[in-house]
C-alpha cells in the first residue's frame, strides 16, 4: 500500500478512472470462437452464456450458477439432517488495536464495500482503517495530519459514505479545517475533494446532515464562508462540487436538516427542513432528476418554524412521505405529502392528541418499522401517553396498537432502543410498563398482539435493547442486538424469531462490567460473518460473531480475483458489481464446497473492455469477441468530437482530448477541467493556438480552422461577437427582422410591410415597426409589439386617439385603411357622441349637452350614460348630468346615498353606508349614531363593524359574551383560579403558587398536571404521572433512581456499578439509614450529622435481647438464631452472671 503523504497528491477519481483505463494494444481472443459449455461435468452449471464481455464502468447482468446436480437439496439451501450447514459461532475478538486507549469507530460507525470494512479509529489518533476479512488484515489508510493529536478526525461532522467504490469522509487537515475527503480503493489513493471554505477555518461538510448518497450523488451540508450553511452535492463522474441552491442569502445559511436531516426517497427525492430566512423552519424537497427545489408550505406561518422532522424525520409509506411538524395550532402532530403528485403541498394527516397538545409522532431519532402501506412509530394521547401506534397510507388514517402501561403515563415504545424496528414478520421495540423496566417488546401486525419477550433485568431496572447497536437480523431470522441482563453489563444477545427466545450469546467483558458491542461502529453483516466493536478491558476492538447469516451448506469462491468492482457471493456464487478494471479475456475456475468437504467446479470466461469516455460503448471490442456480444466499438473513444478515424489520419491520439496538452481539444467538444472546445488548428503543436494567460482561451482565433473561441470581433467589422448577428460576415453586422438578411441587403429592414425608402420618406424609423410607440404598427403587417397597420399618424403618438380604450379610434382621417372603425361613442359612457354635443346645457334626449369625451361630465362619480366606466363613474344615467350634489354621494363610493324613484334611467345601487364608515345605515340606526357622519360611529370595542349591542361576541376574542368572563377585553375569558384576574394575564394562572413560566405548557391550568395525586407545587416532576418525589435532588424521580435518598446503598437487591452497592435500602427514602435486620422499622443506625426521624433499634435482630446485653454476652446482635446462654430464663446471660459472681468472690476474699 503507498504511503499516506503520496496518496494526498494523487488527482481526482476522473484521473484514476483514466490511469485504470490507460489503453496499450487492442486485447485478441486467439482461441476458438464458440461459446464454453454452460454445463461441467462436475454437477455446477452456469445460467448465463459466456465468455461474458463487459464494460468498465458498467454493472454488469449478475452471473449465476446451479448446483443442484453436484448436491442436491444441500445446494439450495436445505439443513435437514444429515446435511450440517454451518452454525453462528461465539464472538471472538478479530483484530485488536494499539493499546488500551485506542477507540474503534469514536466519529461513525462501520461501513461495507467491495467485502471491506471501513471505519474511523483512534489508533491511536484519528485515521480511516480498512479492513480485509480474506486476509485478516488492518491497514491504516490515511495519514492525515499526523503530528496532530487528534489526526485527521475522520468522520467527526460527516461520517463515512461509499459511493460508485469510493469511500467519502470529512476529515480535519492542519491547513485547511474540516472539509470533503474520498479514498479510492482501487489505486490505493486518498485526496480532498474540495476545499469548499479556503483556508484555515473548515466548511464543516456534512455536519448537520451527514453525508447522504442518493441519485449517483453525495448530498451534505457545507459553509463556504460566503452563503452560510446551504445544501450541497458532489458528482463523482464529473468531479464536481457545488452548492445546490442558496436557500436563504447572505451569510446566515438556511442550514438545512438541522432538525430533521437529509431523507432520500425513491433515489429521486431529498427531503429536509431548512429555514429561508421568512418563514423558519418547513419543509422542503429536491428532486433529483430535475433539480427543482419545492416548499411543502409554511405549515406554521409567518417567521414561527413548524421544525418538520424533528422526532419522525421523514418516512415513506407509499406514496406519502410522512413526518411530524407544529402549525403552532394542533402542536406536533402527524403530517404528509403525496411524492405522487408533484403539486401537493403539506397537509396535517392525523391529530393523534386533538386539540392544542402534541401527540409527537417519534421514532427517539431511531428507526420506523414499515409494512406495506403501514407506517409503525411511537406517539401519545391523553388518555394513554406514548404508546404504539401507526398510519396507513391507504385508509389515510391512524391507530393505536398497545396500552402495555395503562393509564396516561404511556410506555413509551422505542425510546430505549433506537426507534421502532421491523424484525421479519413482527415489530421490536423497548417498552416500560411500568414494572419491568425498559425491555424488549414484540408487536405482530398479522394478529394485532404485543408481548414482552423476557424480563432481561429482573424488576423494575432496564436492560435497554439495543439503545446503542440496534438491531440486525440474519436470513435464519436471528436477531443480533446489545443489552444488559441480571448479572452482566451490556452485552451481546440475540432474539430468535422462531420462538422468541433470547440468548446473551456472549460475556466479552466478565462480571457487571460492559463491553458495550456495537456502540459504535454498530453490527454489521459483511458475507456470512457479523462485525462489531467491543472493549474486554483492553481497548476498543474488532470483534465478529462467524456464520452468523447466510448459513447454507455450499460454499462458494473463484480463483483468479475477479476484476475490481466485481465480487462472488460465498452462499449462491451470484458475481454482480461495476468493474473498474480492464482485463483481457480470462478463465475463472468457480468452485463450490459443501458441508461435507466435497468440492466442484466449472471454469467461465470473462473480459472487461475500456471505455476511456465512460460513455457505456467499448472503445474497441475485438474480432474474436464479436460473436459473443452485441456490443460494438466507439467511434469516439476520448470523445472529443473527432472520430478515431480522423484522429488516426491527423496523428493525434483517440485516448487523449487534447493530444498536444495544450488546453484546446483536438475536436470540437468541450472537456470539463480538461480542454475548450477547438479543433485545434495544430493539434500536436503545443504553441499553436497561442494561449498567454493560460486560460484555455486563444489570444487569437483560428478562423477557417472550426468555431473560433475567444476572439471578440471574429470577422473584424468593429461589432463584437456577441453583438453582431454576422460574427464571420465582415459585410453586416445587423438583422433587425431576424429574416437571416442583414439590414443593408434588406429592403424591409423591420418587416413591417413598409419599404425601408419609404419609410424614410414619411419620417418613421426603417428599424422600428411602430415608429410612434402608439401600439399601431407604422406598416400593414402585425407584429408582437403592435397592432396590424398602417398608422394614420405614424409620428404622431397621440393620434389615432382612443378615448375608451376599446381598440375603436375616436376620429379617422377620409383615407384611413379600410381595417380601422371609428368609434360612435368616444367615452364609452353609453351615449353616443351625436347626442353629446357639449354645450353644457341639456335641450332633450338628442341634444344633451354632456362632454362626448367624458364619460361624467359633472364628476360627481355617476356616468353621464348607463354604462359604468371603471375607476371614472359608476353606472347612470346621471340624472342630473350637471350638478355635481345630484345623486348625492357623501363618502364617494360611487354609490348613490340615497335613490329618488322618479330616476327611470338610473341603474346605479343605493349605498348602504351613506357616510362610509365601515357601519351599515340600519346598523346606525339600532346602536344610536349617525348614519350621516363618519366621526360618529357606534362603540365597538373589537372594531368588526358590529356594535356592541348588537354583537355576541363584543371583544372578539371568540368566545361569546355569554360564556367570557371578561366580555370587554380581548385578552382573557377565564380565570381558572377565581382571583380576579384573567387568566392570560395572571403569572399564576392556576393559582397552585407557581409561575407560569416555571411550568410545562400544558400545566398551568391544572393543579396536578400528570394526574397523580401530587399537586404540582410539591411534585419534582409535575408532567410525569410515574414520580413525584425525589429525595436526593439528583433531578430522577424515586421510582427510576436506583439509589433514590443516594446513600451509596441501592434501593433494589441488585448493584449500579458507579452508582450505589447491591441492596435492598431498608430505609429508600432516608440518607441517614439502610438496614433493618430484623425488619420491625426500626433503624440498626444512624449516620451522624444527617437529620432522620427514624427511631434506632436497640434489638437489632429481634431476638429479644439488646445489642448492648448480646455485645456483653458475645452473641451475634445481628442473628437471630445466636442469642446469649440464660438457662435460669432471667435475660441475664451466664456468661456475665459468673464474671458478676466472680467478681463478688474476689472482693469478699479481699
Amino acid at each position: 500500500m503507498a504511503s499516506g503523504p503520496n496518496r494526498s497528491n494523487l488527482p481526482a477519481l476522473i484521473m484514476a478512472i483514466v490511469i485504470i483505463c490507460s489503453y496499450n494494444q487492442p486485447m485478441e481472443y486467439n482461441g476458438s470462437q464458440q461459446k464454453m459449455e454452460s454445463h461441467s461435468d462436475s454437477g455446477l452449471a452456469a445460467n448465463f452464456d459466456h465468455p461474458h464481455i463487459g464494460v468498465f464502468g458498467i454493472e454488469i447482468e449478475p452471473l449465476t450458477f446451479d448446483a443442484s446436480e453436484a448436491y442436491g437439496a444441500e445446494a439450495d439451501g436445505d439443513c435437514t439432517p444429515p446435511i450440517v450447514c454451518p452454525e453462528a459461532e461465539p464472538p471472538i475478538k478479530e483484530y485488536s488495536l494499539d493499546g488500551t486507549s485506542s477507540v474503534l469507530g469514536p466519529n461513525h460507525g462501520i461501513v461495507k464495500m467491495d467485502g471491506m470494512l471501513y471505519f474511523d479509529a483512534n489508533n491511536p489518533r484519528s485515521q480511516l482503517q480498512q479492513y480485509d476479512p480474506t486476509t485478516g488484515s488492518l491497514s491504516e489508510i490515511t495519514s492525515i495530519a499526523p503530528t496532530n493529536s487528534l489526526g485527521g478526525q475522520i468522520g467527526k461532522y460527516g461520517g463515512i459514505t461509499p459511493l460508485n467504490h469510493i469511500v467519502y469522509f470529512d476529515a480535519s487537515h492542519q491547513s485547511s479545517g474540516s472539509e470533503l475527503w474520498a479514498y479510492n480503493p482501487q489505486n490505493d489513493s486518498y485526496w480532498m475533494v474540495m476545499d469548499i471554505r479556503p483556508g484555515i477555518t473548515a466548511s464543516n461538510p456534512g455536519s448537520i446532515t451527514g453525508l447522504v448518497a442518493m441519485s449517483g450523488k453525495l448530498w451534505f451540508n457545507a459553509d463556504d464562508g460566503v452563503s452560510g450553511n446551504e445544501l450541497w452535492t458532489h458528482d463523482p463522474i464529473t468531479g464536481i462540487t457545488e452548492m445546490v441552491v442558496d436557500l436563504n442569502n447572505g451569510q446566515q445559511g438556511s442550514n438545512p436538516g438541522t432538525f430533521s436531516g437529509l431523507f432520500p426517497v425513491g433515489d429521486r427525492w431529498l427531503f429536509f427542513d431548512a429555514d429561508n430566512g421568512a418563514s423558519g423552519f418547513e419543509p422542503w424537497v429536491i428532486d433529483s432528476t430535475t433539480g427543482s427545489l419545492s416548499s411543502l408550505g409554511d405549515l406554521n406561518s409567518g417567521n414561527l418554524p413548524s421544525l418538520p422532522g424533528f422526532q419522525l424525520g421523514f418516512q415513506s409509506v407509499g406514496t406519502t412521505v410522512i413526518f411530524d411538524a407544529n402549525d403552532g395550532i394542533s402542536g406536533t402532530e402527524l403530517w404528509g405529502v403525496d411524492i405522487a403528485n408533484s403539486e401537493s403541498s403539506a397537509s396535517l394527516l392525523c391529530d393523534i392528541w386533538v386539540g392544542s397538545s402534541s401527540g409527537q409522532p417519534s421514532t427517539s431519532s431511531g428507526e420506523i418499522a414499515i409494512f406495506s402501506t403501514r407506517a409503525y412509530f411511537s406517539a401519545r394521547d391523553q388518555a394513554h401517553g406514548a404508546e404504539l401506534w401507526s398510519y396507513d397510507s391507504a385508509s389515510d388514517s391512524c391507530d393505536r396498537h398497545t396500552d402495555i402501561r395503562p393509564g396516561s403515563s404511556g410506555s413509551n415504545p422505542g425510546s430505549a432502543s433506537s426507534g421502532i424496528h421491523k424484525l421479519g414478520p413482527v415489530i421490536g421495540f423497548s417498552a416500560n410498563d411500568g414494572q419491568t423496566g425498559n425491555e424488549l417488546w414484540i408487536y405482530s401486525p398479522e394478529n394485532n398482539t404485543a408481548w414482552l419477550t423476557v424480563d432481561l433485568t429482573i424488576g423494575s431496572i432496564s436492560s435497554y435493547p439495543g439503545q446503542h447497536s440496534g438491531f440486525s437480523v440474519s436470513d435464519e431470522g436471528i436477531v443480533y442486538f446489545t443489552a444488559s441482563s441480571d448479572g452482566n453489563g451490556y452485552e451481546p444477545h440475540t432474539l430468535d424469531l422462531s420462538d422468541f427466545s433470547i440468548t446473551t450469546i456472549g460475556d466479552i467483558r466478565t462480571g457487571t462490567q460492559s463491553s458495550n458491542p456495537g456502540r459504535n461502529g454498530g453490527y454489521v453483516f459483511l458475507d456470512r460473518d457479523l462485525y462489531f466493536d467491543a472493549n474486554d478491558g483492553s481497548g476498543s476492538d474488532l470483534w465478529v460473531v462467524k456464520n452468523a447469516t447466510n448459513n447454507s451448506a455450499v460454499s462458494w469462491s473463484v480463483q483468479p480475483q475477479l476484476p475490481f468492482g466485481l465480487e462472488i457471493s460465498s452462499v449462491d456464487g451470484t458475481i454482480s458489481g461495476v468493474p473498474l478494471q480492464v482485463t483481457p479475456l480470462t478463465t475463472y475456475s468457480v468452485s463450490a464446497v459443501n458441508s461435507t468437504g466435497v468440492m466442484r467446479d466449472i471454469e467461465i470466461e470473462m473480459a472487461i473492455l475500456s471505455d476511456f469516455d465512460l460513455d457505456g460503448t467499448p472503445d474497441w471490442v475485438p474480432e474474436s469477441m464479436s460473436s459473443f456480444t452485441e456490443l460494438t466499438s466507439d467511434l469516439d473513444d476520448d470523445n472529443d468530437g473527432m472520430s478515431d478515424t480522423m484522429e488516426a489520419i491527423a496523428g493525434t491520439s483517440s485516448l487523449d482530448v487534447d493530444t498536444d496538452d495544450d488546453g484546446f481539444c483536438d475536436g470540437i467538444n468541450s472537456i470539463q477541467g480538461t480542454c475548450s472546445h477547438g479543433p485545434d488548428p495544430s493539434p500536436l503543436d503545443p504553441e499553436i493556438p497561442i494561449d498567454t494567460d493560460g486560460d484555455m482561451l486563444a489570444d487569437e482565433d483560428f478562423d477557417g480552422e472550426g468555431p473560433a473561441v475567444a476572439d471578440d470581433d471574429d470577422d473584424n467589422d468593429g461589432y463584437l461577437d456577441l453583438e453582431d448577428d454576422f460574427p464571420l460576415d465582415p459585410t453586416d453586422w445587423l438583422d433587425t427582422d431576424g429574416d437571416t438578411v442583414g439590414d443593408l441587403s434588406d429592403t424591409d429592414d423591420d418587416n413591417d410591410g413598409l419599404p425601408d425608402t419609404e419609410e424614410l420618406s414619411i419620417g418613421t424609423d426603417p428599424t422600428l415597426v411602430d415608429s410612434d410607440n402608439d401600439g399601431i404598427c407604422d406598416g400593414p403587417y402585425q407584429r408582437d409589439s403592435c397592432s396590424t397597420g398602417p398608422d394614420p399618424y405614424p409620428t404622431n403618438p397621440s393620434l389615432p386617439r382612443d378615448t375608451d380604450g376599446d381598440g375603436l379610434w375616436d376620429d379617422l382621417p377620409e383615407d384611413a385603411a379600410d381595417i380601422f372603425v371609428e368609434d360612435q361613442d368616444d367615452d364609452g359612457d353609453g351615449l353616443d357622441d351625436e347626442v353629446e354635443t357639449g354645450t353644457g346645457f341639456y335641450i332633450s334626449a338628442s341634444d344633451r349637452g354632456t362632454d362626448p369625451l367624458n364619460p361624467d361630465t359633472d364628476g360627481d362619480g355617476f356616468c353621464d350614460g348607463s354604462n359604468q366606466v371603471p375607476g371614472v363613474c359608476s353606472r347612470g344615467e346621471d340624472p342630473e348630468p350637471f350638478d355635481p350634489d345630484i345623486p348625492m354621494d357623501r363618502d364617494n363610493d360611487q354609490l348613490a346615498d340615497q335613490v329618488d324613484p322618479t330616476w327611470e334611467a338610473f341603474y346605479g345601487d343605493e349605498d348602504a353606508d351613506d357616510d362610509g364608515d365601515g357601519y351599515t345605515d340600519s346598523m346606525e340606526y339600532k346602536c344610536d349614531s349617525s348614519a350621516l357622519n363618519p366621526n360618529d360611529t357606534p362603540d365597538d370595542i373589537d372594531g368588526d363593524y358590529i356594535c356592541d349591542d348588537e354583537d355576541p361576541d363584543m371583544d372578539g376574542d371568540g368566545i361569546f359574551n355569554d360564556e367570557d368572563k371578561y366580555p370587554e377585553d380581548p385578552n382573557d375569558w377565564s380565570d381558572f383560579d377565581n382571583d380576579g384576574v384573567g387568566d392570560n394575564a395572571d403569572s399564576d394562572s392556576d393559582g397552585d403558587g407557581l409561575l407560569n413560566e416555571d411550568e410545562h405548557e400544558d400545566c398551568t391550568l391544572n393543579l396536578d398536571c400528570d394526574l397523580d395525586g401530587t399537586p404540582d407545587f410539591d411534585d419534582p416532576f409535575p408532567t410525569d404521572p410515574s414520580e413525584d418525589s425525589d429525595v436526593d435532588g439528583d433531578g430522577i424521580g424515586d421510582n427510576q433512581d436506583p439509589d433514590a435518598d443516594n446513600d451509596g446503598v441501592c434501593d433494589g437487591s441488585l448493584g449500579t456499578p458507579g452508582i450505589c452497592d447491591a441492596g435492598p435500602d431498608a430505609f429508600p427514602l432516608d440518607p441517614a439509614a439502610y438496614l433493618d435486620t430484623d425488619g420491625d422499622g426500626l433503624t440498626d443506625s444512624l449516620v451522624e450529622g444527617i437529620p432522620s426521624s427514624l427511631i434506632i433499634d436497640l434489638d437489632d435482630d429481634g431476638d429479644g435481647w439488646t445489642d448492648v446485653d448480646e455485645i456483653r454476652c458475645r452473641s451475634d446482635p445481628l442473628d437471630f438464631n445466636d442469642v446469649p446462654s440464660d438457662v435460669d430464663n432471667n435475660k441475664e446471660c451466664e456468661a456475665v452472671a459468673a464474671r458478676v459472681s466472680e467478681t463478688f468472690a474476689v472482693f469478699g476474699a479481699l
